[in-house]
This record gives C-alpha cells, sequence and structure tokens, in this order.
C-alpha cells in the first residue's frame, strides 16, 4: 500500500530520493512533502544517511519530531554549504544556498558598515556636544 503525502499525490520528497515505495508508515512522510521535500532530503542524506535520520526520528516522540527535522534539514544545509566535498555546484539546491550564503555575507558587510558609521556618527556628536559645553564654561 502506497503513502499518499498530504496536499499531494505521490511518495514523499524521501522515498522520492531514494527511489522507493513511501508504505504507511513512513516516517519521513509527514514531514518531507512530494514536492520540495526531495530537495531537502537530499542535504539531509548526504550529511546524515537516511538510516540513521530515521532511526533519530524515531527515538524522538512525535510531537517533537517537526523541532527534529527542522534542525537536520538546517544543519545539513548548512554543512553543505561549508563542505566543499559534500556540496555539488551541479545541484540547483546548493547553488542556491550559496547564493543565500553570499547574501547573508553582504547583509551582514552592509549591517557592520552601517553599525560603524552610527557609531562615528554618534562619537562626533558627543565630540561636538562637548566642545560646545566647554566653550560654554
Amino acid at each position: 500500500m502506497s503513502c499518499v503525502v498530504e496536499g499531494g499525490g505521490g511518495p514523499c520528497g524521501a522515498c522520492k530520493f531514494l527511489r522507493r515505495k513511501c508504505v504507511k508508515g513512513c516516517v519521513f512522510a509527514p514531514y518531507f512533502d512530494s514536492d520540495q521535500g526531495a530537495t531537502h532530503f537530499t542535504a539531509v542524506h548526504r550529511v546524515f544517511r537516511a538510516s540513521n535520520a530515521s532511526k533519530l526520528l524515531l527515538r524522538i516522540s512525535p510531537h517533537r519530531r517537526l523541532d527534529a527535522v527542522v534542525t537536520l534539514c538546517y544543519e545539513a544545509l548548512a554543512k553543505c554549504i561549508t563542505d566543499s566535498i559534500l556540496s555539488s555546484p551541479a545541484t540547483p539546491l546548493f547553488e542556491s544556498s550559496v547564493h543565500m550564503k553570499c547574501d547573508a555575507k553582504k547583509l551582514v558587510a552592509k549591517r557592520n558598515v552601517k553599525a560603524k558609521r552610527t557609531a562615528a556618527y554618534e562619537g562626533k556628536k558627543r565630540m561636538h556636544c562637548w566642545q560646545k559645553s566647554k566653550q560654554e564654561d
């Protein structure tokens, strides 16, 4: 009997990636949909392997599994971005992740520049107020 994921027809993203039949009690089905789930599961599988991820999810209580899956995906994507061996330039997931990382670095750099400018402005403002108060004395 095939497992049909909510919101779509066909196997879950994990079973689609692993090219296996998605059974009714599939531990990945609620968390990896058939559309974009395979993309996220690719990173999880490359870093943690499917059997380790399923063992981990089965040990966790069902109401906490979503947090675990989100954490697994986040850590796997971070590892694939930083580790050149795990990432593959041909994979669109990792290309978009690299672009997201570059965008994040640009935002951090802009924020740092803005913070430095603000600090410099505040410093000049304080110096001006201090000089003004000295002149009045």
